[in-house]
C-alpha cells in the first residue's frame, strides 16, 4: 500500500474514532494536519484529560445515584 493511501485511510480512522468520542471537529482537523509529532501529541493529552473528567463525572453521577436509591431502600425497608 502506498504511503499517502495509508495516511488517508488512517487519518479517516483517527476522524472516526476521536469525532465519535466528541473530540471538538477544530481540534481533530488541527491535530490531522499537525506535522509535528509533540503538537499531535499535545491534542490528544488535551483529549484525554477531557475524557478523565468526563468520566470522573459520571462516577460522581453513579455514586450519588447508588446513594440516593440505597438510602431510599434502607428507609423503606424499615417500616
Amino acid at each position: 500500500m502506498p504511503f499517502h493511501a495509508y495516511t488517508e485511510d488512517t487519518d479517516a480512522w483517527a476522524e472516526r474514532v476521536l469525532g465519535c468520542q466528541e473530540m471538538p471537529s477544530d481540534e481533530i482537523d488541527a491535530l490531522l494536519a499537525a506535522d509535528d509529532p509533540q503538537i499531535v501529541r499535545r491534542y490528544l493529552e488535551l483529549h484525554r484529560e477531557r475524557l478523565e473528567e468526563h468520566l470522573a463525572d459520571r462516577l460522581r453521577e453513579i455514586d450519588a445515584v447508588e446513594s440516593h436509591l440505597l438510602t431510599q431502600r434502607l428507609a423503606t425497608s424499615g417500616d
